[in-house]
């Protein structure tokens, strides 16, 4: 799907339509476009809602290309094959060359000649886009020196809202996004973001799993985690490597992400132990922590739907909050096994 047919299957509401709707439908809408609404009255709800549609119909206006691959018609390409073996045999050979790939080096080729594909028409564009899903994005200093004006990770921001929104490009469903700290941060702080909160709904509308990575003296904030909120409704996979997390109310803002099923906080950067108790949302099914958590037997609430957990260590504190949990996880790992105390 193409980011205006995306911007196509949106609902759009005239001035009258608003004006005749209660705050709660309202309030609705804001939720659907990503707005605050927290403390706003009926006709700021309004006017907020009038001014992102506008912004939604000058995006789409830049979408309107002329090249040919817009216009193909279904069926005016006559192939060898018919189609659906032609698809099959794409699938088959995208799920060997970049899906179960073990010689990584060979990434790079193998995407090329995959992604040359789209451009053979409407169709195959389209088939290319949907299975071009799973992005990673990393700053390096490789890049840095080629582009030494302008800071990488601000680049690299650039370069994804820029691929996501151009309608030639297929980068338009993004279920698994891997990120360092440093493109999150410039792709999702207002005071470092060039993109509008209709570009970031696209960009992490459809983001399902989303690993976040280390950045230097960069901890993920309070604000970071509104973001998530705001603007991946689907995310129900989420990992911090090698990251600071060390507010615990952040914990606990994360069980307000409504579809998060799997989190794993095994690497994070932990500077005291949390003592608070149930500070994971009781729908957390797969958990993964670090030491100083599973030394706490209370973090997990009494209705927890808990079925995998995995943990670093296995010593006499991690062995009492395993015993509080055994009734409902049905999977195990341990990563690391330390010896017991004697008489423990």
């Amino acid at each position: 799907m193409t980011t205006k047919e995306i911007l196509d299957k949106q609902k759009i509401y005239n001035q009258d339509e608003l004006n005749n709707m209660k705050r709660d439908d309202l309030v609705e809408i804001m939720k659907e476009y990503s707005l605050k609404h927290n403390g706003l009255k009926k006709d700021m709800l309004i006017d907020a809602i009038i001014k992102r549609q506008e912004h939604r119909d000058d995006l789409k206006s830049k979408l309107v290309t002329d090249n040919s691959i817009e216009k193909y018609h279904r069926g005016t390409v006559e192939y060898r094959l018919p189609t659906l073996i032609i698809y099959r045999i794409i699938r088959d050979l995208w799920h060997d060359d970049i899906d179960v790939i073990l010689n990584t080096n060979q990434l790079c080729s193998n995407y090329r000649w995959l992604l040359s594909i789209g451009l053979v028409s409407k169709e195959l564009y389209k088939l290319i886009s949907s299975m071009f899903t799973r992005f990673n994005l990393f700053s390096t200093k490789i890049y840095k020196q080629r582009v030494p004006l302008l800071s990488p990770h601000k680049t690299l921001a650039q370069q994804l809202k820029n691929s996501v929104i151009n309608p030639l490009s297929v980068l338009k469903n993004i279920n698994h996004l891997t990120l360092s700290m440093d493109i999150f941060r410039q792709l999702t702080d207002k005071t470092t973001t060039t993109c509008t909160p209709i570009e970031l709904g696209l960009i992490f509308n459809s983001v399902t799993k989303l690993k976040l990575t280390h950045a230097r003296d960069m901890p993920f904030q309070m604000h970071h985690c509104k973001s998530i909120i705001q603007y991946m409704p689907n995310l129900d996979s989420l990992t911090f490597f090698k990251i600071r997390l060390e507010a615990i109310r952040i914990y606990q803002k994360l069980q307000q992400i409504p579809r998060l099923t799997s989190l794993d906080i095994s690497t994070v950067q932990l500077n005291k132990m949390p003592t608070e108790s149930r500070i994971f949302s009781s729908s957390i099914r797969k958990l993964k922590l670090p030491m100083l958590l599973t030394r706490n037997p209370n973090i997990l609430g009494e209705n927890t739907q808990l079925t995998t957990l995995s943990v670093n260590s296995v010593g006499p504190e991690e062995i009492d909050f395993i015993r509080s949990q055994l009734g409902s996880i049905t999977k195990l790992i341990v990563t690391v096994m330390l010896a017991c105390m004697p008489g423990s």
